[in-house]
């Protein structure tokens, strides 16, 4: 099953090579020609980030909205690419090889895996609320909306902080195939990317599409000869679409994915008590604490730290217009599983690690919405959600002391068993009124109830001081449910199609929960999370090119966090607020020419505790973050045409711990105990020639070109006594791409 999507993705291929007459067409009626013509002149982009397909440009709320052909042309193809996209977004991998979204500074913590994230996933219309689903392939996209912001009533649960929607490429009409091989020079990574499009009949269309991902490693594992971290991954997806009249269409959608990691590519930053060289000398092993991309010394018996995660999703989606109110039904049903060997020290020997480290889910929601005719005076958006989850972790920790003066003493292992059902009832409901005058008024309300259940125990397979931090304990099973109403009201005036001026206000709840590593059961419940956005914001269209600006404020009350201590997790909830501006343009200078960019300003505080907690920034809130790009694209003769692109993205200074101290110092930092990230501006760079027809294209990308280095995450070293690990983002790399489209 794993390699059936890949073998009906190439047996297709080669049916519509035989059809050259067909294949050569991109839409029905539309040469390949013209839709190429049409990707470069058109810049509107429709987003359905209020459960109705409008102009980026017609709504009151934040969002970034990046198009699938733009994602491959900037060589980004994980959630990670991201950043470098939009400003006030950022992605986090964690040293337990999961990622986090945050927006405008603020998003959930790593270290516990039974949170649910605040900026959360949307896999088209279907939510993804957990990190280890993040670790798929964002491959053959139609777009991607980054929505920023509290969004209180369409987007499901879990959206206190903002989302991001994914939507996938849908089957065209006619026979169509194309494919994209990616080759990373600098380190011999391979991305496979294929495609096809087969008319069943005049009304049933298919989709097949793949990614294959040989991603080598960039930071040499001195323990074990290797580079880490290496990334081998597959994809497939098909995509039925059935359009029986007019007034009805059908998706059917099943996605399957498999990720490998092997290492987490992480260096000791920092040895102030040499304890670090002094477990490297007993294994024999070269050392020199420093980020260098040349200092990841890790390795127990098994190896380096290795992650498999696989994920299957089928979607299906009802679309049936009665009269112009349409009436959608959006069935989903999901599971992952992400296995874990860890060497949690992330050095080398057997001092500290996690085998096994599992978890995964089963979930199923269904969505059931009426949308009125958006062009009435008065329209609305309406509808029941269902979820049910089963969520279940099993962790091991084995530690032992090193023998070193000053080193660890703590000797012992544990298991923890944690197996969590939650059922989540919803009634949501937007409405519009036009008042006069292009003044309109909108109201959203959202009725949440959620009930939770968790079986959670501690097993001591070996007694030792271990147990003095994680005390073993019986099965016990505990329960919450919660009955919450969030909303938003906002005001809109458009005085003409070119200009729109908005005012919002936004209350959104994230479910509490329980600790998948607590003390003990007593106190493994968290609360519910809950942001309060305030935004105005303007978006002015001229022609081809827009300006738009907004001002807003989040304040949360008890956000879900975990900051990591060096053998435990601080989970205790904090009020933060982030206050600030974003800006973003494009101007269409000419046919040819254009210039983008973005910039947010959002100033994050923690308001609890006392100093140094209290107004400090929370970890990984720069308060500047942009990009920039410059796009040119004109013919040179001969039916041939050139791309160019020249793109930066820059943020001011990161911090990565709050409780202890920070002194950012440059990437490699002689005094701080945990290492910042300084600020930084990253130049990336594409140049690319093809065929007017759009049948080829041929690139050269180039990501970080001036070979910047940046610490893209530190922490505490795991019982390291007077150590802490970060890792470097990626280095300069230079790619050779190649696209055919038939």
């Amino acid at each position: 099953m794993k390699y059936l999507l890949w073998t009906s993705v190439a047996g297709a291929a080669l049916l519509s090579f035989a059809d050259p007459a067909r294949a050569g067409e991109t839409q029905k009626g539309e040469s390949a020609a013209e839709a190429e013509d049409s990707r470069t002149y058109t810049d509107e982009i429709v987003v359905t980030a209020r459960k109705r397909a409008e102009s980026v440009q017609d709504i009151p709320i934040s969002v970034a909205a990046l198009s699938g052909d733009a994602l491959q042309a900037s060589g980004i193809t994980t959630f990670e690419g991201l950043t470098s996209a939009t400003s006030g977004f950022t992605a986090l991998r964690n040293a337990n090889n999961n990622l986090t979204f945050r927006v405008r500074g603020l998003g959930t913590g790593a270290g516990n895996d039974g949170y649910e994230q605040s900026v959360a996933l949307f896999i088209d219309g279907s939510y993804a609320g957990r990190s280890p689903e993040y670790n798929q392939a964002m491959f053959d996209v139609e777009r991607v909306e980054i929505i920023k912001g509290t969004q209180a009533a369409l987007l499901a649960k879990n959206t206190s902080l903002g989302a991001v929607s994914l939507t996938s490429r849908k089957p065209g009409e006619d026979w169509a195939f194309n494919g994209t091989a990616t080759y990373e020079m600098a380190f011999s990574s391979l991305k496979l990317d294929a495609g096809v499009d087969i008319p069943l009949s005049d009304t049933l269309f298919l989709r097949l599409a793949g990614q294959s991902d040989a991603t080598r490693g960039y930071i040499r594992n001195v323990a074990l000869g290797t580079r880490t971290p290496r990334i081998d991954a597959l994809a497939g997806r098909a995509v039925l679409v059935w359009k029986p009249n007019a007034d009805l269409d059908a998706t059917l959608l099943y996605q399957q994915f498999r990720s490998d990691t092997h290492g987490v590519g992480e260096e000791v930053a920092i040895d102030s008590l040499g304890v670090a060289a002094g477990r490297a000398a007993l294994a024999g092993v070269p050392f020199q604490p420093g980020l260098d991309y040349r200092q990841h010394v890790s390795g127990g018996s098994f190896g380096d730290t290795y992650d498999r995660t696989t994920g299957h999703r089928a979607i299906g989606t009802v679309n049936y217009d009665m009269g112009g109110y349409t009436l959608t039904s959006v069935s989903a049903y999901s599971r992952f599983q992400q296995n874990r060997q860890m060497d949690a020290d992330a050095f080398v020997g057997m001092y500290t690690t996690q085998v096994p480290f599992n978890n995964g889910n089963r979930q199923f929601t269904q969505e059931l919405r009426i949308s009125s005719p958006a062009e009435d005076p008065f329209n609305f958006v309406a509808g029941l959600f269902y979820l049910n989850e089963d969520f279940d972790l099993i962790r091991s920790v084995d530690v032992r002391p090193d023998g070193l003066p000053g080193g660890s003493t703590l000797n012992g292992e544990n298991i923890d068993y944690f197996d969590q059902n939650t059922k989540n009832y919803a009634a949501f409901g937007q409405a519009n009124l036009e008042i006069g005058s292009g003044l309109s008024a909108s109201l959203g309300l959202r009725l949440n109830k959620e009930d939770r259940t968790v079986t959670l125990s501690r097993e001591i397979v070996r007694a030792g001081s271990l147990a003095f931090l994680f005390p073993g304990f019986a099965p016990a099973t505990l329960s919450r449910s919660a009955t919450t109403l969030d909303g938003s009201v906002g005001l809109q005036y458009k005085p003409d199609s070119d200009k729109l001026f908005y005012i919002s206000a936004s209350r959104g709840t994230k479910s509490g929960g329980y600790l998948t590593q607590g003390t003990n059961a007593s106190t493994a419940a968290y609360p519910a999370e809950r942001a309060d956005t305030i935004e105005a914001g303007t978006k002015l269209s001229f022609g081809r090119s827009h300006l738009n600006f907004s001002l807003f404020q989040t304040d949360i009350s008890d956000l879900q966090q975990a900051l990591f201590l060096g053998g435990v997790f601080d989970t205790t909830p904090l009020d933060v607020r982030s206050r600030g501006a974003e800006l973003d343009f494009s101007l269409r200078a000419t046919d040819a020419l254009r210039f983008s960019g973005s910039v947010t300003y959002s100033d994050a505080k923690i308001l609890t505790g006392v100093a140094p907690v209290k107004g400090s920034q929370p970890l990984n809130a720069p308060k500047w973050t942009g990009n920039a790009d410059i796009d040119y694209s004109a013919p040179i003769g001969g039916d041939f045409s050139l791309d160019a692109n020249l793109g930066a993205e820059f943020s001011s200074q990161r911090v990565w711990s709050t409780f202890t101290g920070n002194v950012c110092t440059g990437p490699n930092p002689a005094s701080a105990l945990v290492p910042c990230t300084d600020p930084y501006v990253r130049f990336n760079a594409r140049l690319a020639i093809g065929p007017d027809s759009g049948r080829w294209k041929l690139s050269l990308i180039g990501r970080n070109i001036f070979d910047r280095k940046v610490v893209a995450y530190a922490r505490v070293a795991t019982f390291i006594t007077g150590a802490s690990m970060a890792t470097l983002a990626p280095p300069r790399t230079m790619a050779i791409q190649f696209t055919l489209n038939r």
